[in-house]
């Protein structure tokens, strides 16, 4: 059904544009957080929990930029529309992912 079909140059740029967003944000999250965690761990600041949920799994996060890369490849290369389930599952996760990273980022302060 979805194997074998020609991918539009749409689909391509989309595909890739979301792949584009996933990466900009892990890449952004992985400089932004870590620093944040040195910040912290310099000074004898309480962490509420959600920060200290933050600063031991936003590591994992690249993993949202390797299911997006395959899911690109799964697109454009292998023409299966599960790539298109990858490229939007990890475009849910950060979209999901950028508030909370936000929320207790600033908790701390507040």
């Amino acid at each position: 059904m979805g194997m074998n079909r020609e991918i539009s140059t749409i689909e391509k740029f989309v595909a890739i544009l979301f792949a584009l967003i996933v990466c900009v944000f892990t890449v952004y999250t992985q400089f932004v957080i870590a620093g944040f965690d040195e910040l912290f761990s310099e000074t004898n600041v309480v962490i509420p929990k959600s920060t200290q949920l933050v600063f031991t799994t936003f590591r994992w996060w690249v993993l949202l930029l390797v299911i997006a890369v395959i899911g690109v490849y799964q697109v454009i290369y292998v023409k299966n529309r599960k790539g298109w389930w990858l490229l939007s599952s990890a475009l849910i996760f950060i979209t999901a992912l950028l508030p909370i990273t936000v929320w207790s980022m600033y908790e701390p302060f507040m």
